[in-house]
């Protein structure tokens, strides 16, 4: 079998290291909450204890063509652990299976570690021609769920002593563009055609394959459909879009099929978008129209904030910001540090002395008079399809559309993009009325929760901090595009966080 070596496995700010007796003090302390036991039984071990059963995994597994590893889970910064990851992997017939778990200790938890290294762990995997990987998850364990959620496994229906089991799918450029792959997606698009009383009338293309997602397209009785096969960082898209379609079915694409525990769903034609017809258009009448449709789905969808964080979207709350801001601050800052750029660090350290304004920022928003909701995160004109009546250019029903980059967060915080496109198409500052109209229209659909003077100031604090968020999703777009490709959007993270120095909510990136 292959040699599945005991490697160190690096991650943005963690270390996976080889588990070893030497390790059990440190560890009896980072596991010592009983909490971590309220799913799985038992009690917390002793450091003999641990010792003695690291001492038996070192030995390896008596079972014949079966390994185990286990790594510990290690800070970067401080060398400190924070939990462990473990797979134990045999074979079957047709490759290679890996049963996965991780643990993360009670005070460490809420900061993304488990996902982080849960993800690698996976990655690592498959690179060693890992095929399957699967997790046991107690059906209450929220939190484990979104772990398996965002290191690309999805739930099934087969259960194991009460746990339920999350297997995780294969994704990827390689995957995607195999024969394999491509015969499996199109025997079950013609299942899920037929079942909705339609058929292809022609071949299959691939106008679209990117290491986070692909896209198929096909000709059928009923126009042309789009298969879209998500990676494990944006599969959440697929569940979302039921939620969507159930609670404001006439502002998106309704699914003509899903699979969300492949990350594959079957979209109809959207026709053509904002983006493309503003040679039609009078774009700031446009958004007059779409911005509140868009804010009444964020009312509507306010109400399944547990759905929507339990499908692995992330959480850009206010209380969550102070974190996303060092995260955010760690990671364009290491960047910069690889690049070495005098005037790039200058502008990180100023950033970074922003945390007292921030925090000050954060603190109103907690208290916000509009809850939270679903943020797109990307809500730029080629992500709206709108139907403009010939000869008037006024624009009728609209339809949202690509939620793959989307988050819980202040609702406002999508006009850092949605007004933000108003200051990059048009050339004009945030007190201009091409700007003021479209806001103005869109914050009436909140008009009862609080005043107009207090509505705006939410907006533009919401707009301020969404600047974080921002950096971070540019952070994952970029790390699933690879170094490669990043190109001309290199340095997007760096200037979504240089934007807080602007002194302008609607500097927008």
């Amino acid at each position: 079998m292959p040699a599945f070596p005991e490697a160190t496995i690096g991650t943005r700010r963690l270390l996976l290291t080889p588990l070893g007796q030497g390790d059990a003090d440190e560890l009896s302390e980072v596991l010592a909450d009983p909490e971590l036991h309220r799913f799985i039984g038992g009690r917390p071990a002793t450091a003999q204890e641990l010792r003695d059963r690291y001492r038996a995994l070192e030995a390896g597994s008596p079972r014949a063509g079966e390994v185990w590893r286990n790594w510990v889970v290690r800070r970067r910064a401080d060398a400190r652990p924070v939990g462990t990851v473990q797979a134990t992997i045999g074979g079957r017939a047709g490759g290679w299976t890996a049963e996965i778990a991780w643990v993360v200790g009670v005070a460490w938890q809420g900061r993304g570690y488990a996902s982080e290294a849960a993800q690698a762990l996976v990655a690592w995997l498959g690179r060693h021609d890992v095929q399957e990987i699967v997790a046991h998850i107690h059906p209450d364990h929220a939190a484990s769920a979104r772990v398996a959620t965002r290191a690309g496994l999805r739930p099934t229906r087969d259960q194991v002593d009460g746990e339920q089991v999350w297997r995780h799918i294969g994704h990827g450029t390689a995957v995607w563009s195999s024969d394999a792959w491509r015969r499996e997606a199109e025997r079950w698009l013609d299942e899920q055609l037929a079942a909705n009383r339609l058929q292809r009338t022609g071949g299959v293309t691939q106008p679209h394959l990117r290491p986070w997602a692909t896209v198929l397209r096909a000709p059928t009785t009923g126009g042309t459909v789009w298969l879209k096969a998500a990676g494990p960082d944006t599969a959440f898209e697929v569940a979302l879009y039921r939620l969507l379609e159930q609670v404001a079915p006439e502002r998106i694409l309704s699914p003509i099929a899903v699979d969300p525990e492949r990350g594959w769903m079957v979209l109809p034609d959207g026709g053509t978008t904002l983006g493309e017809r503003l040679d039609e258009v009078d774009l700031v009448e446009a958004m007059v129209t779409v911005l509140p449709q868009y804010g009444q789905l964020q009312r509507d969808l306010g109400r399944h904030l547990d759905d929507l964080l339990a499908f692995g979207m992330d959480d850009m709350r206010a209380a969550a910001m102070p974190r996303r801001f060092e995260e955010a601050l760690e990671t364009v800052g290491r960047q910069v540090e690889h690049r070495g750029k005098e005037d790039d660090r200058e502008t990180v350290a100023r950033v970074a002395a922003m945390r007292q304004v921030l925090g000050w920022w954060g603190a109103r928003l907690d208290g916000a008079a509009v809850p939270a909701s679903i943020d797109h995160n990307d809500l730029h004109l080629w992500n709206m399809f709108v139907a403009v009546e010939p000869g008037t250019g006024a624009v009728g029903r609209v339809r949202f559309y690509d939620w793959g980059d989307s988050v819980v967060a202040h609702p406002f915080a999508s006009m850092l993009l949605g007004l933000g496109m108003l200051h990059l198409q048009l050339g004009v500052g945030a007190d201009d009325p091409a700007v003021v109209r479209p806001r103005d229209a869109y914050l009436e659909v909140f008009g009862d929760l609080a005043s107009r003077a207090e509505l705006v100031e939410e907006l533009e604090l919401a707009c301020q901090v969404a600047k974080v968020a921002r950096a971070l999703s540019w952070d994952r777009a970029l790390r699933m595009r690879g170094a490669d490709e990043a190109g001309e959007f290199a340095d997007a993270p760096l200037q979504a966080l240089r934007s807080l120095l602007s002194g302008s909510w609607i500097a927008a990136v």
